[in-house]
């Protein structure tokens, strides 16, 4: 769990948390500016798509559009964060993020505001509660296009974010998910993250710098 001022959300009965980030990593193939911040909205969805193109973006599966998506800074480990080293070892990101994407990334470190309103999902089932808090609707669509899951959920991103600043998932609760994503055949809101990562629905940063550092 990071570090910072816990609380519960009260508008929520499922008692979700929230916390405020240590410094924070993003890596962009574009100069970093708060004017072009897009703002988090629900992706399309995929009902009828042609099957190759579905493989295509399956694995940005029930993900939002817009935002600015951060990892922790690791500033001792062999990686700058744990994205960082799934896009270079791990196959689900890797697929998301091929070569052609990966050309050109600069870090940025941005340092979060105390005040912002993060919320964290530690474990599978905050995740789980998650899911049901901003559940817009089922898609049997997309469940019948894969073996692994019995539920194709559809999240309300646009809802959460009104109400957070941004969202975290813990390298913990991302193991979690992917070993129920088999076990329980569930899909919650965060199957496709992967890894430890924040989006950010506001810029919500004191202030940001430019990381340079050695090629990995």
């Amino acid at each position: 769990m990071p570090a910072g001022l816990e609380e519960r959300d009260a508008s929520s009965g499922l008692g979700l948390r929230m916390s405020n980030l240590t410094v924070q990593i993003t890596e962009l193939n574009t100069p970093l500016d708060a004017s072009k911040m897009l703002k988090v909205r629900n992706a399309p969805r995929y009902a009828g798509e042609p099957p190759l193109e579905w493989l295509k973006t399956r694995y940005r599966g029930n993900k939002p559009e817009g935002g600015l998506w951060t990892s922790t800074y690791t500033k001792d480990e062999p990686y700058l964060s744990d994205w960082q080293y799934g896009r270079l070892n791990n196959i689900a990101i890797q697929l998301a993020y091929p070569p052609e994407k990966q050309e050109n990334l600069r870090p940025y470190l941005v340092y979060p505001k105390k005040n912002a309103r993060v919320l964290v999902i530690d474990s599978f089932q905050t995740a789980v509660e998650f899911t049901s808090e901003f559940h817009m609707a089922s898609s049997p669509e997309l469940a019948r296009k894969t073996t692994l899951l019995a539920t194709a959920e559809i999240t309300d991103w646009s809802s959460a974010f009104r109400k957070f600043d941004a969202i975290h998932l813990t390298a913990e609760a991302a193991d979690e998910i992917a070993f129920h994503a088999l076990e329980a055949r569930f899909d919650s809101a965060f199957h496709t993250w992967n890894c430890e990562a924040t989006l950010w629905g506001r810029w919500m940063f004191d202030r940001v710098e430019d990381l340079v550092v050695e090629s990995v």
